[in-house]
């Protein structure tokens, strides 16, 4: 994991008025954040309807799969894309703000 250490001063409401205080915060990238559950159920859902149409085998989505599937309003594509064998597409790495 490349996640971030940022140690700051910064105020906040639950301090004193006016009165800073010192903050530690873990900044993990985006995407190896884990996926929220109503996304997963989403791909359940779309690898229940074409797995039976598929070509028998066990197969294992990748985590870099399921994570990009959870970008999606509709993995639908996605499921029948890895299904075939197509490689991951690439994605467009955001530019951090500084």
């Amino acid at each position: 994991m490349s996640a971030h250490l940022r140690i700051g001063t910064c105020t906040d409401a639950s301090a004193s008025v006016g009165a800073p205080h010192e903050a530690i915060l873990v900044i993990v990238p985006q995407r190896e954040q884990p996926v929220r559950a109503v996304k997963v159920a989403a791909l359940v859902a779309a690898l229940a309807q074409v797995v039976p149409r598929s070509p028998p085998g066990t197969q294992v989505m990748p985590p870099e799969w399921v994570w990009l599937a959870s970008q999606q309003d509709d993995p639908q594509a996605l499921v029948q894309a890895w299904l075939a064998g197509t490689a991951l597409p690439l994605l467009a790495t955001p530019t951090p703000r500084m």
